[in-house]
């Protein structure tokens, strides 16, 4: 049983006639016909010199065995948290090797299941997946052909790297305002919402305040609580504020500026 090797095959032939082998030199010629590609190829027989009359004999030719080599087409797939990506077929895995050029699909063998990789090859990755790296494993098969069977290639991993978003705060300095009245007899406080507003903090990390500039009657905690001290007179104050969202594992740590307006009036 012969198998395709690419070139046409010419399987040796013996030739008996009562018992006795006959010589290939004088007693017959063989010519071959469909024995390039697999499938059944056959050998001619034809006597010369003291013999005549033909005979032909079918023979097998096997599909070869493939082979496919494939290996990541980037050192990492870089990914943001909270933001879908995608990496075009093609540009996630590489064929290197691919003898019966028969059409090659993808199948992920590991990995996490917010990972995805079409039969096409296309990666990918969910937009809930955590910040972090993750290793995918995938197999490549190239289809049958004419000549080659259907082969699978080794498995080949795939780091796909999940960076921190960047955090957005937006906030909105507001105008409080305290009485003299009440300021010339004690310190007067200010829950953090009288003096910022934050309308968006993507992370909803803890927030932490920082005064940058103003009065110095006038304090800020960290929690963002505003203090205006004893004895401060009437008139109209801007105070300038640093806002930190803390980092988390998805989200890095945000900083913002924002002013608000004390009055004492």
């Amino acid at each position: 049983k012969a198998a395709y090797t690419g070139e046409a095959l010419e399987p040796k032939v013996t030739v008996r006639l009562a018992g006795k082998a006959l010589d290939a030199r004088t007693d017959y010629s063989v010519t071959y016909a469909n024995n390039k590609n697999a499938g059944t190829g056959v050998a001619v027989v034809v006597g010369k010199g003291s013999y005549a009359g033909a005979a032909t004999k079918a023979f097998a030719i096997a599909k070869a065995k493939g082979s496919l080599t494939v290996k990541a087409a980037t050192a990492t797939v870089k990914a943001t948290y909270g933001k879908k990506k995608f990496v075009a077929a093609g540009k996630a895995f590489k064929v290197t090797a691919n003898a019966s050029k028969g059409k090659v699909t993808y199948r992920k063998a590991s990995g996490d299941k917010r990972i995805k990789v079409s039969s096409a090859g296309k990666v990918t990755v969910a937009k809930g997946l955590a910040a972090g790296t993750y290793t995918v494993k995938v197999r490549a098969t190239a289809a049958a052909t004419a000549n080659y069977k259907k082969v699978t290639s080794k498995a080949v991993a795939l780091k796909v790297k999940v960076a921190k978003a960047k955090n957005t705060l937006a906030l909105k300095g507001k105008t409080a305002t305290v009485k003299a009245a009440k300021v010339k007899k004690a310190a007067q406080k200010l829950k953090a919402a009288k003096a910022v507003t934050v309308s968006k903090n993507a992370s909803k990390a803890k927030l932490t305040y920082k005064k940058a500039s103003g009065s110095k009657k006038i304090a800020v905690s960290k929690a963002g609580k505003v203090t205006v001290k004893k004895g401060l007179k009437k008139g109209t104050y801007k105070v300038k504020v640093k806002v930190t969202a803390a980092g988390n594992a998805n989200w890095k740590k945000g900083t913002k500026t924002v002013t608000f307006t004390v009055t004492v009036m």
